[in-house]
């Protein structure tokens, strides 16, 4: 599911069979020296990507932030990291100290916000969770995964019209979605993720998303 995310203005990079993740490469002596000068709040200013599995990647943007603290998109890249590797309870943080960074940025605040709400359904807190959705949807209303998240939370609490309203929402932005075709994408292999990812999708079928 987060990978469809690429074609909704999230840089991340399309699924492989394997769960890696991509960071930049940087030529020796570009960006002073430095390799980690790269990860730097301008996305498309990046420099070709290579692939990592999750744990370096984690790593990478770890070392990242103890040569740059202030750097927000590592910030908020490895808050998207910690969430798909099972760390949830992290997440938050992350995304706070990236927004306060840049609290103009958009993607920053966005991401931020729909990163977090993830984060805090797989804790078990739906409500403070659906609140992270609709400050999604302040910011951009027609970003349909925060529509989709909504839907799974409004079906698993008992709430069937307000769930088929938000699922027509996320299906009026991004039509053509299946169960099927949103677990494909998505590229965690962690169990301790998936314990809570699958009762996102039990919501999202509760919701009326067909198989």
């Amino acid at each position: 599911m987060l990978w469809q995310a690429k074609r909704q203005g999230l840089d991340w990079p399309e699924p492989a069979e394997a769960p890696t993740w991509r960071l930049p490469r940087v030529e020796p002596g570009k960006q002073g020296g430095n390799p980690f000068n790269a990860l730097r709040p301008q996305m498309q200013t990046m420099e070709p990507w290579s692939s990592r599995p999750a744990a370096e990647a984690t790593q990478v943007y770890e070392a990242a932030l103890r040569l740059n603290p202030g750097d927000a998109y590592s910030l908020s890249r490895l808050g998207f990291l910690k969430f798909q590797t099972g760390h949830a309870a992290e997440v938050a943080d992350l995304q706070a100290r990236a927004q306060r960074l840049c609290p103009q940025e958009f993607l920053i605040i966005r991401n931020g916000h729909f990163f977090a709400g993830m984060a805090e359904f797989h804790l078990g807190h739906d409500d403070a969770a659906y609140e992270r959705m609709k400050m999604t949807l302040v910011i951009r209303p027609t970003w349909g995964f925060a529509w989709q998240w909504m839907a799974a939370i409004d079906a698993l609490a008992g709430r069937p019209e307000s769930a088929a309203t938000n699922l027509a929402q996320f299906r009026r932005y991004i039509p053509n979605q299946t169960i099927s075709s949103l677990r494909a994408t998505e590229m965690s292999r962690n169990e301790t993720f998936w314990v809570e990812e699958n009762r996102f999708y039990e919501g999202l079928r509760k919701a009326g998303l067909p198989e």
